[in-house]
């Protein structure tokens, strides 16, 4: 379902109805990036309750149960009446941990950018048996600008591991490498599931962050960079169907 993203969301919806109509008994659908799961409650009055929208329309069809990979936010869950399980990213990234860095108690942390990202940054920690810090960032609801108004002084020469589901435009994740890197973190590693936007990982590559590892959840053809390496999610969604 990204991008052209109503083209793919069309064709899964056609593709179902084709397959129920040559006799399919069972119609499981693998929803790898859930478009419009960012939207996940409504903000401000007047605005769309998108990914209960796009729920509602996939339950419509003859699908008789959904996998998805790292939602947004658990109320997405809830939406569903059919049968939906979450699979997650997490173990890749464990193991890209193993196999590539080196890192231990002392000289790495786990920060969660913000309230929504504790979950999955304290599961992360626990895996890796790394301790988590916390950010307070406060967002401007009509201009969208990103503020950090605390830093914890035991990051100050220390390694740091973000992890997040998503990002689009990139600004949260700038900001933050920023706020790590001017307060005197050293090596900056972000996990994430999805990069949304061509535009917004062009941006993250750009910053001061040393890597980032994404999932082909989302493809990008061609795209290659010094900072960046992206995980193949098929052992996971394989391990699933088996």
């Amino acid at each position: 379902m990204s991008h052209p993203t109503h083209d793919n969301i069309m064709q899964m919806f056609l593709l179902a109805d084709a397959a129920k109509r040559s006799g399919a008994k069972k119609i499981t659908a693998i929803v790898p990036w859930l478009a419009y799961s960012p939207q996940d409650k409504v903000f401000r009055q007047g605005e769309p309750l998108s990914s209960k929208v796009l729920v509602s329309l996939l339950e419509s069809l003859p699908i008789n149960n959904f996998i998805l990979l790292d939602v947004h936010s658990s109320l997405i869950l809830d939406y569903f009446q059919k049968p939906v399980k979450e699979i997650s990213a997490l173990p890749l990234f464990q193991e890209y941990v193993n196999q590539n860095l080196t890192i231990n108690s002392v000289d790495w942390y786990v920060v969660a950018l913000d309230k929504g990202s504790i979950k999955r940054s304290s599961r992360l920690a626990k895996l890796l048996k790394l301790e988590i810090k916390n950010f307070n960032k406060k967002r401007d609801q009509e201009t969208g600008e990103i503020t950090y108004t605390r830093f914890p002084e035991e990051l100050q020469n220390k390694n740091v591991i973000i992890v997040d589901d998503y990002t689009s435009t990139g600004g949260t994740l700038v900001q933050a490498v920023e706020h790590l890197k001017g307060n005197g973190a050293r090596e900056c590693v972000c996990f994430l599931t999805y990069c949304v936007s061509r535009e917004g990982l062009d941006a993250v590559l750009k910053s001061r962050i040393n890597q980032l590892i994404i999932t082909n959840s989302i493809t990008y053809p061609d795209l290659k960079h010094d900072k960046l390496t992206i995980l193949d999610i098929s052992s996971l969604i394989a391990q699933e169907i088996l």
